[in-house]
């Protein structure tokens, strides 16, 4: 029986092996790469998407934005062998901000011929939004790109989203290459002010129609993800995660989360606390927040901060979901045996951060903060 919580990425010719998301699974990290206006070097983004797996995701998006994107695309697809992911429209828009219903379609075949596994349609922002005030008193009045793009080719030519109208057509092409739609919310919030329960907010009425658009994936079993919760307190995110869930027939669930709007520089930290909260209500996605989130274009190390942060987040909340410590008890074992607060770096979330941190820092192994006040050399001496 088709269970639309669930979804199996089979092994092929660029995975290493199948993939899960979704119900009963862990969560899984996702990881941006991609060129901008900044930088053009697909190099560095290929050494990002292979930083970002080694530190422990499972799953990269690309949203490059220039440069030649389709030689790109196949360099990466034939390099990385986790499920990728992309965002068709901003190559379709950035050559024509006008385009056709046709060529909406072509492009979303055309990536899938170039084998990703996972692309971001933004299908739930219609062109009634440009009249009826939907962001009316909102701080931020939207987060993204793709749905920024879907904006203007409604404004500029008068038609409805193509995305949304021809979304039947869209399922079975789908369908055809045995992909994955991850919707694209054009009103998460990009402010903690801008978070709302009330049925009227920008982001519930998006969620809604994500969920129609659910139901028809559903009936034609295409799996089918849904994105949502941004900027976010700390005590909205079961509802927003729960509910989100709820309305959409409970999906797989993918955040790219922070809980306070003033942590530039850090917002991986920020991330880490909203992507734990997210994934003990139910998110089963977390797209990692690098520390140059609000800033500028991360870099290599950036993109491995924002991952290693998002594992800790994840793992922070499996403790509670499973009730499952095995490797917080080997390293509290490991700790108690050698007698120093280290433990074992083999035990620890990412040892070659810790190896690093060693070597860069010039410290050895073992305990150097403590000294003679150590509580393992005390209770030696007891």
């Amino acid at each position: 029986m088709y269970d639309p919580s669930k979804i199996k990425i089979v092994k092929n010719r660029y995975l290493d092996r199948d993939y899960y998301i979704g119900e009963s699974y862990n969560a899984i990290i996702n990881a941006s790469i991609g060129t901008s206006l900044e930088n053009d070097k697909f190099e560095l983004e290929a050494n990002k998407a292979q930083i970002a797996i080694q530190a422990g995701a499972s799953m990269i998006t690309d949203h490059s934005i220039c440069g030649d994107i389709k030689k790109w695309h196949h360099e990466l697809r034939e390099n990385v062998h986790v499920p990728i992911g992309a965002v068709p429209i901003y190559e379709l828009a950035l050559h024509n901000p006008r385009f056709s219903d046709k060529e909406a379609l072509e492009i979303i075949e055309e990536y899938l011929e170039r084998g990703f596994n996972i692309l971001t349609l933004h299908s739930s922002v219609l062109k009634q939004d440009l009249e009826n005030e939907i962001i009316k008193g909102r701080i931020i009045p939207i987060t993204s790109k793709g749905g920024k793009a879907m904006l203007t080719r409604m404004m500029l030519t008068g038609s409805e989203n193509p995305f949304y109208t021809r979304f039947d057509e869209i399922l079975n092409i789908f369908k055809k290459y045995d992909a994955v739609i991850s919707l694209g919310p054009t009103y998460r919030p990009g402010s903690v002010v801008d978070n709302s329960d009330k049925e009227d907010d920008a982001y519930w009425i998006e969620i809604n129609r994500m969920s129609r658009l659910v139901k028809k994936a559903i009936k034609y079993q295409v799996p089918i993800i849904v994105e949502g919760i941004g900027h976010a307190r700390m005590d909205m995110i079961p509802f927003f995660v729960r509910n989100s869930k709820k309305i959409c027939c409970q999906v797989p669930y993918r955040v790219m989360t922070v809980s306070t709007d003033i942590a530039l520089g850090y917002d991986n930290v920020s991330s880490a606390i909203a992507s734990s909260i997210s994934v003990l209500n139910g998110a089963d996605i977390v797209t990692a927040v690098t520390p140059s989130e609000h800033i500028g274009l991360p870099s290599s190390k950036d993109v491995e901060e924002g991952v290693v942060a998002a594992k800790i987040a994840i793992h922070s909340a499996e403790i509670c979901i499973k009730d499952d410590i095995t490797h917080d008890i080997k390293m509290s074992e490991e700790r108690s045996r050698r007698k120093v607060c280290q433990g074992s770096i083999r035990e620890a979330i990412f040892p070659q951060g810790v190896q690093e941190k060693l070597k860069d820092n010039d410290m050895l192994e073992g305990c150097s903060m403590c000294g003679s006040m150590c509580t393992f050399i005390y209770r030696d001496k007891e």
